[in-house]
């Protein structure tokens, strides 16, 4: 029988081999083993076959076989000069003429070729007689290698006639090639991969060969080749076709020799992609170089991008061109690139540039905002948040504020122009007109949304926003009413339950008050607000106008919210006492039925708690005679019910009353006025010649300012019950004007109202909260200084300012209470070592 050394194959193409320098017996072998292992005599090798270029594969794949098989079966040696020369003529020789011919089967040795051509390798390192030649052949390998990289790779690369496109796809083929040329080295010795370089702690033959690609032919050709990359990648930049491929493979070579730099263990060139890239040769060779070229590129094209394009259509170019780069990384470059080839882009792009597109006058950013081009707008955040804006979205809010501030301001005017329109036509400015806070409310909603919906919500776009409003809310339109003012009277129709003309339900109700709140959190005077709101909101209460007392508890409830619960003390009080006026008003009923009292005319009383509900001026009037009687009669039971522990006081100017007339043309009506209408009705309804202003206000006992709006309503609105004249004007009442009941008088309504101008001074009430203002500057500063000790000025004044939600103080008003203060000894001047006075002080306990 005939013993043959086998190498084995497994599934993955990797040699099972037996180990470095065995022995393998055979019966019938010519020559014996001896106990040492040494061969005593062999036959003399077969002959050479014809050389190479005249060999078929078949014919090499049989020379192969019958020189392995004979030299297993004589257990011969193999010398280095022989074994070699063999394994590179028909081992390396064939493959790199595969290579260099562009063909490259996935075997080109023929199966049983490669087998016998490892056989031959291994057994030159497993001779018994002959010292282990694993060095040699190891050297030999990185020797032919670097041969052919020289003689056949290098020259081809160094031609000057081989730029760009062909200079590319001829180093990522002969890259490529070089793969396939370490594979099959690895393959071929891989006896001395596992046997040799593990013992001798050298590089594997893969990174042995990769290393002379980077030493041989990378180092030489590498800025030609970067060069070219380069300028393809341009040329796909400016819309034309290349080979990506190509490209990647000449990426590859620069991740791939940082690797092979400083990794001697690499042991397979399919293991490269999974092991940890190291990027210096990339970084230093390829990226840097690529960055600047990058930059460069962008910075001369987009010059002219921006001459010729509108803002809209160069952002857009922009986005495109990020996605493009972005792209191209994932392509063809190393991962680690992205960021910062982004940078950059976006650098040369969008930073430098940003300034001139956000504030171009013709397309820029308030364009966008006044023509409402959302997708624009959103486009340019997007851009200019990239990481590599210097300024990030700065710019865009300054423009944002100033656009949101000038929509604001234009509302002002358009309620200027309104007033000055109604003032040349003789009439009078009233809170009655609610356009511009519902137009500010809309503003709000709108601009709103677009932070929310175009600028991601962005905080810096919110303080924008809020600075914006705050500039306008807080100005006034006309010098009469504030924007305080008119939001109260809004907020007061609203809860009446209509809004001009049109009838609110509740949830119409609910939905327009958020939108009040809105403004009413930019306001600065809140405390001019809260005052003014319980001022209507008495009015509502006690001539229960209100809509609805859900919505009434939910307008307090959102105030609450916003401003704490002591800014809704007093209002919750107001309603509280409100809610209980019917206990009152069954109370006293009771107590008249059980106690037998017949009262000169029905009628009923709300009481009030003095501290909750506003302040109102003390007007005296003479009652009739029914009426004296009724308030003597209430105010004993109020006594006795409250043992005499509270005082009662009233206020006719709050009350209500029906009064029944009949005018000469025989038509009785039913009038609701107030309880001064009233009065001042029942007085000149007995009266039957002519009297005068002044004679009325003696007979009432009232002043004239009070007489005066009394007779106005009653002589000058809609239904004259009363006639007047004299020299007093149309719609104005002269002290010597002369008024007798109407005796033409008629209506078509049985029942009807005559309102009367509210008797409220804004003055005296806006008067009031700047007194109360005082207290609070006094109260923050003694609170500060009693937790701090010791302040400086501008320290103390920040936090008194910060402190105070309802209102924003002056610094003067502020300073003049540390004055106030210092008087009063609440706070002491810090001197110095020369007794001087410093801009400090100190709490007196």
């Amino acid at each position: 029988s005939r013993a043959r050394l086998l190498s084995l194959v497994d599934a993955a193409g990797c040699p099972f081999f037996f180990p470095a320098r065995a022995v393998v017996p055979s019966p019938g072998a010519r020559g014996s083993v001896s106990c040492g292992g040494v061969v005593r005599a062999m036959d003399e090798a077969p002959p050479l076959p014809p050389a190479l270029e005249r060999q078929t594969t078949e014919a090499r794949e049989q020379f192969l076989i019958d020189y392995s098989t004979q030299r297993a079966e004589e257990r011969a040696e193999i010398s280095l000069t022989e074994g070699w020369e063999i394994c590179r003529e028909y081992g390396v020789d064939v493959l790199t003429k595969h290579l260099m011919d562009g063909m490259v089967d996935r075997n080109p040795f023929g199966n049983r070729g490669y087998t016998s051509l490892y056989s031959i390798s291994f057994m030159m390192t497993a001779q018994a007689n002959t010292p282990d030649q694993s060095r040699p052949i190891y050297d030999n390998v990185g020797n032919v290698v670097e041969t052919f990289l020289k003689d056949k790779v290098i020259p081809q690369l160094l031609d000057t006639q081989l730029v760009g496109t062909p200079l590319i796809r001829h180093f990522s083929k002969s890259w490529e090639n070089h793969k396939i040329l370490t594979k099959w080295m690895k393959m071929l010795f891989l006896h001395i991969d596992v046997g040799y370089v593990t013992n001798n702690n050298v590089a594997t033959l893969t990174s042995l060969c990769l290393s002379k690609f980077l030493n041989v032919a990378f180092g030489q050709t590498c800025e030609r080749v970067r060069q070219g990359v380069m300028e393809l990648i341009n040329s796909e930049r400016a819309g034309n076709q290349i080979d990506r491929e190509q490209i990647k493979s000449c990426i590859e070579v620069f991740v791939v020799m940082g690797l092979t730099q400083i990794n001697q263990n690499i042991r397979a060139v399919s293991e490269i992609s999974k092991m940890p890239p190291r990027l210096e040769v990339y970084e230093t060779e390829f990226e840097t170089f690529f960055l600047d070229a990058s930059h460069s590129y962008y910075d001369h094209i987009s010059s002219g991008w921006r001459d010729e394009l509108s803002v809209a259509d160069y952002l857009e170019r922009c986005e495109t061109v990020l996605r493009e780069e972005k792209n191209r990384v994932h392509g063809y470059l190393h991962p680690s690139t992205e960021r910062r080839l982004l940078l950059r882009v976006e650098e040369v792009l969008l930073s430098v540039p940003q300034a001139d597109l956000v504030n171009r006058t013709n397309g820029g950013m308030y364009s966008m905002l006044v023509e409402e081009r959302d997708d624009d707008l959103a486009r340019m955040f997007r851009l200019f948040t990239r990481e590599g804006v210097k300024d990030q979205e700065a710019p865009m809010t300054v423009l944002f504020e100033k656009f949101v501030h000038d929509q604001g301001m234009a509302l002002l005017k358009a309620r200027q122009a309104e007033v000055q329109r109604l003032e040349a036509e003789g009439k009078k400015e009233t809170t009655a007109d609610p356009t511009m806070i519902i137009a500010m409310i809309a503003l709000y909603r709108k601009t709103e949304q677009r932070v929310q919906k175009l600028f991601g919500n962005h905080l810096n776009f919110h303080k924008a926003m809020r600075n914006a409003f705050q500039g306008f809310v807080n100005q006034t339109a006309t010098p009469k009413y504030s924007n305080a003012d008119l939001l109260v009277a809004y907020c007061d129709a609203l809860l009446k339950g209509k809004e001009r003309s049109e009838k609110l339900d509740e949830n119409s109700i609910e939905e327009r008050l958020e939108g009040a709140m809105h403004v009413f959190y930019y306001l600065n005077d809140k405390d001019d607000f809260a005052a003014l709101y319980r001022d209507y909101l008495s009015k509502r209460l006690l001539g229960s106008k209100f809509a609805s007392m859900e919505m009434e508890k939910a307008m307090i409830t959102k105030l609450k919210q916003n401003q704490g619960p002591p800014f809704t003390a007093k209002i919750e009080g107001m309603v509280q006492d409100h809610q209980m006026i019917r206990d009152v008003v069954r109370g006293f009923e009771e107590h008249c039925e059980k106690s037998a009292v017949n009262l000169p005319l029905p009628a009923s009383v709300q009481e009030l708690t003095v501290g909750w509900w506003p302040q109102q001026p003390a007007i005296k009037v003479n009652l009739p005679k029914a009426l004296g009687d009724f308030t003597q009669i209430y105010e004993k039971y109020f006594k006795d019910r409250t043992s005499g522990n509270k005082r009662l006081a009233w206020i006719f100017a709050l009350g209500d009353a029906e009064v029944v007339g009949t005018f000469p043309k025989g038509k009785k009506y039913t009038i609701a006025v107030t309880t001064l209408q009233a009065v001042a009705l029942d007085f000149l309804g007995g009266q039957n010649t002519p009297i005068s202003c002044t004679q009325i206000m003696e007979s009432l006992g009232t002043d004239i300012e009070t007489t005066k709006r009394v007779l106005h309503s009653l002589s000058c609105g809609k239904h004259k019950v009363i006639q007047k004249s004299g020299p007093g004007g149309k719609g104005k009442i002269n002290e010597e004007d002369v008024f007798t009941p109407s005796s033409e008088f008629q209506s078509k309504l049985r029942k009807f109202q005559i309102p009367m101008a509210s008797l409220d001074n804004i003055g005296q009430i806006k008067a009031k909260v700047r007194e109360d203002r005082s207290f609070a500057i006094d109260a923050a500063l003694v609170r500060i200084m009693k937790a701090r000790k010791r302040l400086g000025h501008q320290e103390l004044v920040g936090e008194v300012v910060a402190q105070l939600t309802q209102f924003k103080p002056e610094v003067s008003q502020v300073k003049n209470r540390i004055g106030s203060l210092l008087e009063r000894e609440y706070l002491k001047r810090v001197e110095d070592s020369q007794g001087d006075w410093t801009r400090e002080y100190d709490y007196q306990a």
